[in-house]
């Protein structure tokens, strides 16, 4: 593994236990150079270089510091350009593809998961961590943002599970994940720096997996690919839990078509959502969805070798729990439909969403109690070996009073090793209110750095 020592502010790279010591002879020489000039784009962006200019800077920085990694892996194994690149295009981390599957990091994780599953442990550590280097918008640079300082969240992942095969149940299991942060609430209205993301028992059948807890509802496509986030999100119509029991099934799922289904009922919300105050019920004191209702079918058609076809149909019906100040219509419902293209490296996929009722008095869009959002999202997303390249638009207009916004999210994610995901990409965020008045909510560009162990 390559250790990176910091010493009296200096960075040196120490050694790689490798056979193949001419690629490390290069690697050590020319990467002492790239660290310099990484140090210093840092180091003029916290001077205050500019926030746009310095962004752009960063980025360039860290392209140059993987540019040396690249053009002297190819050399060291006396193989063209060409072969390296079909390599590197068959590689599912770039570590893998640099140093091979037998590579210091892979293979350290591979054997840490190994320990822990020989010796029952089923719990996983990680965090996501964020750099935001402002281009524009009203946030300013720095690990995280005004109100959401420090660590994006850690997170603890436990997944114990046991093999009955007693006649119809056939594995039993639980899975939860505990998040905390170090400074800041998540949201507004969380009501702690620590909380249960999902907890739920579950048991396997021949007729699909069925889950009791806290559970996130399967609500239009389950995600963009983007760290983030889009419209939906921040509407609450993705990645949105609450106490409830789930039936998840695929049919037919032999030969070319398949259809996956996913039934839900939720009692209570749970108070945990990515989405902003302003977009939710739970974000006004007293409020709450109850009793909400999920069904959500995506019949996938397996075209030929190379391609797929998914469509996906949600539906949505739920009561709100509203206080004095808060008494407009007592219900919600919702649809969604989503298509999904798939050919070889390539992605592309598309939503369309309407949620109606009246959610909170204050949209965080409309500034009023809009009775209606539409919201739409288009993506595509290109995967080159662990390099994925992608954008993502999402937009929504409220109704009754109205309001607009347009999330725009270009990007790359990079598998760097079987447990470290790094994301980069550009935000531009905008949003219209009722009477007119335009806001940049985001404009800058977003380093996040996903690892678990």
């Amino acid at each position: 593994m390559i250790v990176i020592e910091r010493n009296g502010g200096k960075q040196t790279v120490g050694t790689v236990d490798r056979g193949d010591d001419s690629l490390l002879r290069k690697f050590r020489c020319h990467q002492d150079a790239w660290f310099f000039v990484l140090a210093r784009t840092m180091s003029w962006v916290r001077r205050g270089f500019g926030a746009e200019r310095g962004a752009w800077t960063v980025l360039l920085g860290l392209l140059l510091v993987s540019f040396p990694v690249v053009a002297q892996s190819a050399p060291a194994s006396n193989a063209p350009v060409g072969a390296f690149l079909h390599q590197f295009a068959s590689s599912a981390t770039v570590s893998n593809a640099l140093f091979g599957p037998d590579n210091g990091w892979d293979s350290s994780y591979d054997a840490w998961q190994s320990w822990k599953e020989n010796r029952g442990l089923p719990i996983t550590f990680g965090a996501y961590n964020w750099y935001h280097i402002n281009s524009g918008g009203p946030t300013a640079s720095g690990y995280g943002i005004p109100g959401l300082r420090g660590t994006y969240f850690w997170y603890v992942d436990t997944d114990p599970s046991w093999s009955v095969n007693d006649g119809f149940i056939k594995t039993v299991g639980v899975h939860t994940e505990f998040r905390f942060r170090e400074s800041d609430k998540f949201r507004s209205y969380f009501s702690n720096q620590y909380w249960f993301y999902e907890a739920f028992g579950f048991v396997d059948t021949p007729v699909g997996r069925f889950k009791a807890g806290q559970i996130w509802k399967r609500f239009g496509l389950d995600w963009d690919g983007t760290w983030w986030g889009n419209v939906q999100y921040f509407d609450g119509l993705k990645l949105d839990t609450g106490y409830g029991v789930s039936w998840e099934n695929t049919w037919m799922s032999e030969g070319r078509f398949k259809v996956d289904s996913f039934v839900q009922y939720f009692v209570d919300e749970a108070n945990v959502s990515g989405s902003l105050a302003g977009a939710n019920p739970q974000s006004v004191p007293g409020s709450r969805e109850r009793s909400l209702g999920v069904v959500r079918v995506i019949p996938t058609w397996q075209l030929n070798d190379a391609s797929s076809f998914a469509l996906g149909f949600s539906g949505l019906i739920g009561q709100i729990k509203k206080t004095a100040s808060f008494t407009d219509a007592t219900r919600q419902t919702a649809w969604a439909v989503d298509a999904t293209y798939t050919w070889n490296d390539l992605k592309v996929f598309s939503e369309v969403d309407q949620s109606s009722g009246v959610l909170n008095p204050n949209r965080y869009v409309s500034g009023g109690p809009s009775n209606r959002t539409t919201d739409e999202l288009f993506g595509a997303i290109y995967q080159f070996g662990p390099i994925g390249v992608r954008a993502a638009w999402s937009t929504g207009f409220d109704a009754h009073p109205s309001g607009h916004q347009d999330l725009w999210v270009p990007g790359v994610t990079i598998a760097l090793a079987k447990n470290a995901t790094l994301y980069a990409e550009y935000v531009r965020w905008t949003i219209t209110d009722s009477a007119a008045k335009r806001a940049v909510f985001e404009d800058g560009i977003q380093l996040a750095l996903h690892w678990h162990v």
